[in-house]
């Protein structure tokens, strides 16, 4: 059984190591998976879907990866996918995670994962 803090420790990025100690997001097993309301902001639109999400650390790069598991976001053309080396994520305090990008299909964009334990869920 992996102990949470050494768990939260192996993620490489100060935000999301802030974000999953915050909302206690991980297991026994070492998995940081949980459910999340994702809103994304881009091209003066916005969209919102029920997601689960999945974080996990990929040491020997010093990166971590965040997957959103609903297949509805990737079928609209919106990134499930996201990396500490490609995408800029910080931790609004209390509230969520907040990931800025680039796409090709849709130029910038604003990610927003709020837990289902935040009390700012949409």
């Amino acid at each position: 059984m992996i102990n949470l803090i050494t768990m939260i420790n192996n993620l490489t990025t100060s935000g999301i190591k802030q974000f999953a100690a915050h909302f206690n997001l991980g297991h026994s097993d070492g998995s940081i998976i949980f459910n999340a309301t994702v809103q994304f902001k881009y091209e003066n639109q916005s969209k919102e879907f029920n997601s689960e999400v999945h974080i996990v650390s990929v040491d020997p790069k010093h990166l971590d990866a965040i997957y959103l598991l609903n297949k509805d976001i990737n079928q609209v053309q919106l990134p499930d996918m996201f990396k500490s080396n490609s995408d800029s994520i910080s931790y609004i305090d209390g509230q969520c995670l907040f990931i800025f990008g680039n796409n090709a299909n849709i130029g910038d964009f604003e990610v927003y994962i709020y837990p289902s334990t935040s009390p700012f869920v949409l």
